[in-house]
């Protein structure tokens, strides 16, 4: 039954999005292209400095974005030289398509296909279906708990393979439910960096430091009054649940739920949105691979640390950021916003509630640098400092 109406779901979906048959020549009729080259002098803490040229080619119509397709050749120290190759295609306001492929000297492998839609309106259907190959060699862990010293750093190469799909539904304008199905493969490959120690042999005979493959259900209820995601007002609740058993194929059994608030707002001025999240999660289970378990750090999360700096069955987080609109500018026949970012977080991950304590708790402070163009591109550069200095992060959409 539950196949049937899967089948009937997308069928459903296809004959109402008659955009996707629409060939090339009506979807870019009277567009205007441009190229240009955007040299590459990119930092992220965990890869160090990244070095290179990206002729990049933008189409847009009424200056909004409709896609943008780059070619990039880069260096760094450890993959060597790389090319990569990455297509952003936006429909509509709220449908996204992007491939992206990378092949390095050393390490560095990937290839993704991903396609998301989320219409608004009682009665939307929802959609996303993803597939990623990552080799990546940059990988951090640490140990478990809030209080591993920076010294247990460890390093290993990851290879990963994903596989994402969901589908969901409008009850309301503002209530929405998905479900959805992902498979995880992940397997630990000998450091590629020779001056840290490499995450197997450190943490040798660890159950919880292994390779591993998750097969994950999940169900997500969410109330969201955001118009989009450059939205100057609204509230988001949500809440989502998850289960990975051995019956269905994985290598361990855990499960575990997240729960998430978002209030933006305009109060102080149109130039101004005070955005507020919090967020709760917690996973269960016996044994947990690390990379399975709740973390801290990296791009979104306390980013004054690398991604995975803390590790634990459970973590909190509590961000506030101003978004401050500093000038609009017509660039390449697309609008574009320039914003000053200051932003305030804290958070911890623990296995036990007796666990939080004040000394544990992380705070970080710092600033972020945004360019944004309509319908939902956002390039940052978030600049963070914490208890063991600061690190830097240039990336794509906003953190939260």
């Amino acid at each position: 039954m539950k196949k049937y109406f899967f089948l009937m779901f997308l069928f459903q979906f296809f004959l109402s999005s008659s955009y996707l048959f629409a060939s090339p020549v009506d979807f870019y009729r009277d567009n205007d292209w441009n190229i240009f080259p955007v040299p590459i002098v990119k930092y992220s803490p965990a890869e160090g400095p990244t070095y290179g040229l990206m002729p990049v080619v933008t189409a847009s119509d009424n200056q909004r974005l409709k896609t943008i397709i780059a070619f990039a050749e880069t260096y760094n120290d450890i993959t060597d030289f790389s090319t990569f190759l990455a297509v952003y295609i936006y429909p509509n306001d709220y449908t996204i398509f992007t491939f992206f492929g990378e092949l390095g000297q050393n390490f560095a492998r990937e290839g993704l296909l991903r396609y998301r839609t989320s219409p608004i309106g009682k009665g939307a259907l929802l959609f996303g279906i993803e597939f990623n190959y990552l080799q990546y060699p940059f990988e951090r862990f640490y140990g478990f708990g809030p209080n591993t010293p920076k010294s247990n750093q460890t390093n290993f190469v990851s290879e990963q393979f994903l596989g994402d799909l969901f589908g969901g539904y409008r009850f309301t304008d503002t209530i929405s439910m998905k479900m959805g199905f992902r498979i995880e493969d992940w397997t630990l490959h000998p450091r590629a960096i020779p001056r840290l120690a490499d995450t197997k042999t450190f943490f040798a005979g660890n159950k919880e430091v292994v390779d591993s493959l998750a097969l994950m259900k999940r169900v997500e209820f969410i109330y969201d009054t955001h118009e989009n995601e450059f939205a100057h007002k609204g509230e988001l609740l949500s809440f989502s649940t998850f289960t990975s058993f051995d019956e269905l194929g994985s290598d361990f059994t855990f499960y575990g739920y997240q729960l998430r608030g978002k209030i933006t707002n305009d109060s102080l001025g149109e130039r101004f949105t005070t955005v507020v999240s919090t967020f709760l999660e917690q996973r269960f289970g016996d044994t947990i691979p690390f990379y399975f378990q709740s973390y801290l750090g990296g791009e979104n999360y306390l980013r004054a640390f690398v991604k995975r700096r803390f590790t634990a069955h459970h973590r909190f987080s509590f961000d506030l950021e101003e978004r401050i609109e500093v000038a609009r500018y017509i660039f390449f026949d697309t609008e574009t916003i320039f914003s000053i970012d200051p932003f305030f977080s804290f958070g911890q991950v623990f296995d036990q509630w007796g666990e939080i304590e004040k000394d544990a708790i992380q705070p970080v402070g710092g600033i972020g640098i945004r360019l944004k163009a309509q319908p939902a591109v956002v390039g940052r550069l978030d600049i963070a400092f914490g208890r063991e200095g600061y690190e830097v992060y240039a990336t794509l959409d906003y953190p939260f």
